[in-house]
This record gives structure tokens, sequence and C-alpha cells, in this order.
């Protein structure tokens, strides 16, 4: 590898974390459902307040209204969000797991792919190109944050303080929220080193960073930050993303496409990988993002799309 030496923008989606121990949207789907018949969870509600009716009422309309995402259907019904955040957390906070996330054996780890090809010109750390990725990511979990971490201060032998400098150079937005701001040492509330939790009052301080958007507001300044993280990049890298028709209107990449066209005079190339999808799904998912503009498609996993696409080379 010759070393990234260009704007990347990569857009996540729940897909980009399955490799790492984290469940795809369908089955947080099917988990939420079923909740309400869970004692553990119930318990975990009723400390925070919330009755075992309500748990039931939420639990029973999120699965009658087929609405296949959790976040289309809280951005409909946001009568649930205090409800329906309390179980995003519940669910996904005890998933991230420090061990499954540098698995040796992890044949699809995508992240230490890119890892080897962001320090493969680097001699020390300062050389890292960190400002030149950007990241717009749907999921909740924090893996890819901790991840550059403990790489950083592994691959060079410098301390957590100095790591998380050098690694805020990439710019990251979390556009649904995060399960806490990462951090190696908690240093306040709304803080958590990657780890599961266990407590009430722990995922209530968690739900409470999701964030819920309601349906019809497609101009919310977080996807105006995510746009912005795609406008000046030379590439754009979408890997586990379902293209789901309301995040999809909500990122309005060909506006950003428009935008690099007329003010750059070409508009930056874009890959995806849509493994798992049909041929109808992956026409209407990429006319819907790229348009015009076009987008090139790898039906393969996350780290074979970036091996057959080059785009890190």
């Amino acid at each position: 590898m010759a070393g990234i030496q260009t704007n990347i923008t990569f857009v996540l989606g729940a897909g980009a974390s399955i490799p790492y121990g984290f469940i795809s949207g369908e089955q947080l789907r099917i988990e939420i459902c079923q909740l309400a018949d869970t004692s553990d969870f119930l318990n975990t509600a009723s400390a925070c307040g919330i009755s075992r009716f309500t748990c039931e009422k939420f639990a029973r309309a999120f699965r009658d209204s087929a609405t296949t995402s959790i976040d289309a259907f809280l951005g409909r019904q946001t009568q649930f969000a205090e409800i329906g955040k309390l179980a995003i957390a519940f669910k996904i906070c005890q998933l991230e797991s420090h061990v499954a996330l540098f698995n040796p054996s992890n044949a699809e780890d995508w992240y230490r792919y890119f890892w080897n090809a962001l320090i493969s010109d680097a001699d020390n750390v300062e050389d890292v190109p960190f400002s030149k990725i950007k990241v717009v990511t749907f999921n909740y979990d924090r893996s890819f944050e901790h991840f550059l971490h403990t790489a950083t201060v592994n691959t060079f032998g410098i301390t957590d303080e100095e790591a998380t400098k050098r690694v805020s150079e990439l710019q990251l937005v979390h556009v649904y929220g995060a399960l806490g701001e990462y951090c190696h040492t908690r240093k306040e509330l709304a803080q958590r080193a990657y780890e599961p939790i266990s407590t009430a009052p722990e995922f209530q301080i968690m739900a409470r960073q999701i964030k819920v958007i309601p349906e019809a507001r497609l101009d919310d300044e977080v996807f105006e930050r995510a746009r912005e993280l795609c406008t000046h990049a030379d590439k754009i890298c979408f890997l586990g993303f379902g293209f789901d028709p309301l995040n999809v209107r909500r990122l309005n990449i060909p506006s950003v496409l428009d935008w690099a066209a007329k003010n750059r005079g070409t508009s930056p190339p874009m890959i995806a990988s849509t493994f798992g999808m049909t041929g109808a799904e992956i026409a209407r998912g990429t006319w819907d993002v790229s348009g015009k503009y076009g987008m090139n498609t790898f039906s393969a996993t996350n780290l074979q799309t970036l091996r057959e696409s080059g785009l890190l080379l």
C-alpha cells in the first residue's frame, strides 16, 4: 500500500459493525420487539421510571408497525422516544467488547485493513494522515473510535492522552447519536470507555445521548454536518449501509454532488458494499443516493469491497 493521499469520507451503516460483535438493524428490531418479555429489561425500565405497561405498548406498536428501522419508527412515533432509546441502549451497550474488536481470527476485519493503509507511510504518529478521513456513521456504537485509539497507542507506543489528541484530527459524526462520548478514562457522566454496562442509571444516561429526529425534519443540523463532511471529499465510500429511504433523503447526497460538479468541476467517485442486497434493491438504493452521477457497487463484504475497489491503495 502506498498510503492514503486523498480525502475520503466513509458513510457507515449497521453492517459496518457486524464483524465486531454487533447486530444488523433487522436483528435489533427482532430483539427490541421481544424486550417486553424479558425480566432484565423490565427491571431496568422500572428503575428508570418506565412501567411494564409502557414497555409492552411500545414493543407491540413497534412489532405491529412492521417498520424495519427503529430510527424510522421513533421518528414517526416520538411519544415512544424515551422507552425506545432505553431499549436501544440496553441492547447495544452490552455488545461493546474489546476482545471481539481485536480478535486476531476475524476474517472480516476491515478496520485492521483500513488502519494498515492509513499508517503505511507513517514512521511516527505525526505522519498518520488522520485529517484525510471523515466518517458519517448511522451506528450508536463507538467501535471505530475505540479501535483507532487503541491501535494508535499500541502501534506507536504513545500515551492515551497523545492518542486522543492525534485521533481527534479525524472528523466523525454519529447522526443518531452515540452510546456515550468515547473516552479511555471516564471523566463525565456522558462519557464511557469501550465496555459493557449493566446498571439502570448507566443505561438511562447513555439512552439520553441517542438522537430521535422527527420524520418530517429533513434539515436537522447533524445531517447538515454530515453533508459538510461529504462536500470536500475526493472519494465517498458506503460500507454496511442499507439505503433506508429516510436516511437517504436526510443525507441528500445528490445536493453534495451537484455542488462539487459546479464548484470543483467534477463530483467525487463513490463506492458501496451491497452485500446481501438484490439487484433491484441495489439499483434503487444507489440511484436514490447518487442520481445521475452513478456509483460503483460491490456485492461483497466491507473488507472485500475495500480490497476490490482499490480505494485505499
